[in-house]
């Protein structure tokens, strides 16, 4: 089945096809500052820089039966920063990486009060929609207060990253 793995998960925008609605515990990853080092609006994969333990911390997440799921803020495409390819094209090189189930993102700026922006649920409720998701055994791992509000809206833990190695952190938690 081919699924569409990255997808706005904005009001209005089509939600993805080819996926089949089956309810599983979901890791909710953000990127900037979870799984990439944060170096300001990245767009390009020679900007991109894997977080120490990220690529095998998805892995593990997988082979322990959670979805992994991408939950970004992208303002800079809405500020002219980067275009949406240049998104999109970041994007679709993590998949081949990683085993990342699917990526959603919001292109809108703050101030453009889109319900999908982070602290906003609209990105969770696409993926529970289009996916399901078990609540209760979810999760988010998110660098910033936003992400943090945004998983408790949604009903799922969140769990604060402040750098350092993904696997050790999500080792503490899950006993990966």
């Amino acid at each position: 089945m081919n699924r569409q793995r990255v997808f706005a998960g904005c009001p209005g925008s089509a939600l993805p096809t080819g996926w089949i609605h089956d309810p599983r515990p979901t890791a909710f990853l953000d990127r900037d500052g979870v799984l990439n080092i944060d170096h300001g609006y990245v767009s390009r994969r020679q900007d991109f820089e894997w977080v120490a333990g990220a690529e095998d911390s998805i892995r593990r997440l997988g082979a322990a039966g959670y979805r992994t799921v991408v939950v970004t803020n992208q303002s800079g495409i809405g500020r002219g920063l980067y275009t949406l390819q240049d998104f999109l094209s970041v994007s679709e090189w993590m998949l081949t990486v990683a085993p990342i189930d699917a990526i959603t993102y919001c292109p809108h700026k703050p101030d453009d009060e889109c319900p999908a922006r982070k602290p906003g649920t609209g990105m969770f409720d696409r993926v529970e929609l289009v996916m399901g998701v078990r609540r209760a055994e979810s999760f988010l791992v998110g660098d910033k207060l936003t992400d943090l509000q945004a998983a408790v809206q949604f009903g799922v833990q969140a769990w604060h990253f402040t750098g350092g190695d993904l696997g050790e952190f999500l080792r503490v938690r899950l006993a990966l």
